[in-house]
């Protein structure tokens, strides 16, 4: 497998849509080479449409980064939260875009128009550094983590265990999943942050 090398390092890398057209082998092989062009300060970020099989995928990625040299900035800074709410930390982000319905011979591909792409998200970086980290840096007292679990029950996940928390639904909206909140000592929601 030959990398593009002109003008490296680059400082970003972003694999949209074509893992999903390889083999896991293969996949992981090319995400194990890009440390090769990577900045010491750059970042990958891989964006691929929610399957099971990319699920997986991800989670393999992510699972086998740090012997590539790579770690997880988002979503989970480690393997995540214990199962069952956890056991998915890899597909939390959710997308919606806004597309014109797609014909073929006058038909459309699907019956219902779809208004929301859902994506799986993973940044990796050659730093051993998280989202969580920089959070921590602004709100050093606040416990950092994503949204494992919403209705009726909140979690979110932080040092590899879930963290149970309630909130008031008349006082603010409903947390999504994947976002990141910030919890005082007492389990008070102090800052959230919809990703």
């Amino acid at each position: 497998m030959k990398l593009v090398t002109k003008e490296s390092p680059y400082y970003l890398i972003f694999l949209a849509n074509c893992l999903t057209e390889l083999g896991h082998d293969v996949a992981t092989e090319l995400v194990g080479r890009l440390p090769e062009i990577l900045a010491k300060n750059g970042a990958i970020i891989i964006a691929e449409p929610q399957r099971n099989y990319i699920k997986e995928l991800i989670r393999t990625l992510a699972t086998n980064a740090e012997g590539h040299g790579l770690y997880v900035y988002y979503p989970c800074p480690s393997i995540g939260c214990p199962p069952p709410y956890g056991s998915w930390c890899w597909v939390w982000r959710y997308h919606e875009y806004d597309f014109p319905p797609i014909k073929v011979n006058g038909q459309p591909i699907q019956k219902e128009p779809r208004d929301e792409l859902v994506l799986s998200w993973l940044i990796l970086t050659r730093q051993n550094v998280s989202i969580y980290d920089t959070f921590a840096k602004k709100r050093s007292d606040l416990l950092w983590g994503p949204i494992s679990r919403v209705r009726p029950h909140f979690g979110a996940c932080y040092g590899n265990r879930e963290i149970s928390f309630e909130r008031d639904y008349d006082v603010s909206p409903s947390y999504k999943r994947g976002s990141i909140v910030g919890l005082s000592s007492e389990l008070e929601v102090k800052e959230y942050y919809e990703m």
